[in-house]
Order: structure tokens, then C-alpha cells, then sequence
């Protein structure tokens, strides 16, 4: 089982997704996961002041490396490399057979988790 919490605005829901994928596809734990570096596009109308979308806008955080970001910016992405985090977020893991929880917050935002 997984539980996520993301404070973002509106890359919430884009970093959640990326939160749950950590987990069930690279196999990431709590910890992993919430110190990863995250990405968000703009490709949609801002919740904030109703901006106008970015189209092929791509945020990434600094942690991904050159040769990535090189890569989606061959393939067309407006890709902007930010030193900070996006969000700040929080994971627990329950692992159902070993009755363990994992807790994690980003340390990079002060973010805590606790599990019992």
C-alpha cells in the first residue's frame, strides 16, 4: 500500500503520479522516492491567476543530469533546470507482509512523515 502527499499548486498531481511510478514501476522506496528529482510541465491553463499554458514546457529539478535534460531538449521539450524542488512531498510504504512502514518526507522542503 501507498500513501502520497504533495503541496505544489498545480504540479500536485503531476509529481504524485510520479510518486506512485517510483514505487510500483522502479521498485523506489519512501526515502527514494520523495529525494528523486521531479519534473512538471505548464501545459495547461494556471490555477494561479489563470495564466496561459507553456506548451512543451518541461520543469526539472537540478538532480537529473546533463545528459537527460540534453536529450529532451533534442526531442523538442522547453526544458527548464531549477535548482530548488517543485513541491514538497510525503510518502508512506506499508509493506502488508512484513506489517513494516516506511515514512519519508523531503528533507529538501522540511517535509516530515511518521508511521506506527
Amino acid at each position: 500500500m501507498l500513501a502520497v502527499s504533495v503541496v505544489g499548486g498545480d504540479s500536485s498531481d503531476q509529481v504524485s503520479l510520479q510518486l506512485v511510478l517510483d514505487h510500483l514501476v522502479f521498485g523506489r522506496g519512501a526515502t527514494e522516492s520523495v529525494s528523486a528529482p521531479h519534473c512538471s510541465t505548464q501545459h495547461c491553463i494556471s490555477s494561479f491567476a489563470q495564466a496561459p499554458p507553456k506548451l512543451g514546457s518541461l520543469t526539472i529539478e537540478a538532480g537529473v543530469g546533463q545528459r537527460a535534460v540534453s536529450e529532451l531538449r533534442r526531442l523538442g521539450h522547453l526544458v527548464e533546470v531549477i535548482d530548488g524542488t517543485l513541491v514538497g512531498q510525503s510518502v508512506l510504504v506499508f509493506n502488508p507482509v512484513s506489517g513494516v512502514i516506511e515514512a519519508a518526507g523531503d528533507p529538501r522542503t522540511g517535509r516530515h512523515a511518521a508511521a506506527y
